[in-house]
C-alpha cells in the first residue's frame, strides 16, 4: 500500500516549515494542519492517529494551515494597561473564565506582577499604545505563541499630563476649552484615540484569524454628548475638552470601526465604568474599583451582545445599560 496523501493533525502557530517528530505528536488544538507530503516510514499509531488513512503510515516536511470552522478555541485575549485598576480586574475575571490572557503593561515588572497575581492563564506582555515599536513586539509575540486574538480590550488611557498628585478639581479646572494645553490635549488624544485606533489596527489580522472575535473599549459616560447636551445631567460640568473630548472622539473612531466591521467576525462595544477611584482623578471616583469594573468586566465576557453599542452602569445609563451617543 502507499502511505496516505492527506492526514489532519492539529496544532496552535507553525505556518509552512520543517516538521520535526515532537510536532507530530501535537494534536487536539484550534488550527488544522493539511500534510500532503513525502512518507518518512513512520506508523500513524506511534503518534496517535490510528484511524486516520489505510496502511497507518504518514510523514511530512512541510505544512500549512486551514481554519476548522465551528472549532471551539482556547480564548486568548489581549487586556492593554491591564497592570492595575479596572484593566487588572477585568483581566482577572477572563482568565478565572479560561482565556488565555495577556496583561498589557508599559513596565515589563508592573506587568509581571500582575500576571503573578492574577496565577493561572495569565501572561505579562510589555505593551506601550504610544510606541510602535512596542505594538510591533507585541503583535509579533500573540502572533507567534497563539496566532489569534478573541478579544482584544483597550482599556489603556491617561487624564492628564500634569505633575502627579493634582486633585481632579485642579486637573479639570485647568482642562476647560478656554484654558487648556494644547500640548496637553494633544498628549491626550494620542494615547486616548489616535494610539487606541492604532494599536486596534495592528491586531486586527489576529482578530479576524479567530472564529469569532471582539473589541471592547473601555470609553467614559463623559463622552456622551447626548448626556453632556442635558442640562440636568449631574455630570455635564465636568466635560472638558482634553480628557472628556477624548471620550466622545474615541466613542465616535470606534462606532465608525463597528459600522465599518459589521458584516465580518469581528463586534465592537464601548463601556462605561462609571465614576471610578482610579489615578485617572486621583482616586476621587465615588465608586471603588470592583464597583466600577462590574459593567467592563460583563460586557467583556459577554459574547452575544450586539455590535456597536455603548452600556454603562445603571445610574446614568438607560435601558438594558445603553448609554446614548
Amino acid at each position: 500500500m502507499e502511505a496516505c496523501d492527506e492526514v489532519v493533525i492539529y496544532s496552535p502557530t507553525e505556518s509552512t516549515y520543517g516538521i520535526s517528530n515532537s510536532q507530530l505528536s501535537m494534536f487536539n488544538f484550534p488550527l488544522a494542519i493539511i500534510l500532503s507530503l513525502p512518507r518518512f516510514g513512520y506508523t500513524m499509531a506511534e503518534y496517535g492517529y490510528s484511524d486516520c488513512c489505510f496502511n497507518k503510515e504518514f510523514c511530512c516536511i512541510t505544512f500549512k494551515y486551514y481554519k476548522i470552522m465551528g472549532t471551539k478555541e482556547t480564548k486568548v485575549a489581549l487586556v492593554t494597561g491591564a497592570n492595575t485598576g479596572i484593566g487588572f480586574q477585568i483581566a482577572k475575571a477572563l482568565a478565572e473564565n479560561n482565556y488565555v490572557v495577556y496583561i498589557g503593561s508599559r513596565d515589563s515588572a508592573k506587568g509581571e506582577k500582575a500576571a503573578l497575581e492574577i496565577g493561572r492563564n495569565a501572561r505579562a506582555l510589555q505593551l506601550d499604545i504610544t510606541d510602535s515599536l512596542s505594538v510591533e513586539a507585541a503583535v509579533a509575540q500573540i502572533q507567534k505563541e497563539q496566532g489569534y486574538l478573541s478579544l482584544l480590550v483597550n482599556n489603556a488611557g491617561i487624564s492628564n499630563i500634569g505633575k502627579n498628585g493634582q486633585s481632579m478639581e485642579e486637573i479639570l479646572n485647568s482642562q476647560r476649552a478656554s484654558k487648556a494645553s494644547i500640548k496637553e490635549m494633544k498628549a491626550v488624544w494620542n494615547t486616548n484615540v489616535f494610539s487606541t485606533l492604532a494599536v486596534t489596527q495592528r491586531f486586527l489580522p489576529l482578530l479576524r484569524s479567530a472564529d469569532n472575535a471582539r473589541i471592547v473599549v473601555v470609553s467614559s459616560a463623559l463622552g456622551s454628548m447626548t448626556l453632556n447636551a442635558d442640562v440636568t445631567h449631574p455630570y455635564r460640568a465636568h466635560f472638558d475638552v482634553v480628557y472628556g473630548a477624548s471620550k466622545a472622539a474615541l466613542n465616535a473612531v470606534f462606532l465608525s470601526l463597528a459600522i465599518e466591521l459589521e458584516q465580518t467576525n469581528i463586534k465592537v462595544n464601548m463601556v462605561s465604568p462609571g465614576f471610578t477611584a482610579t489615578a485617572l482623578n486621583n482616586f476621587q471616583g465615588t465608586d471603588t474599583v470592583e464597583e466600577g469594573s462590574r459593567e467592563p468586566i460583563r460586557v467583556a465576557l459577554s459574547e452575544d451582545l450586539p455590535s456597536g453599542i455603548f452600556t454603562g452602569p445603571g445610574d446614568f445609563s438607560q435601558r438594558q445599560n445603553v448609554i446614548p451617543w
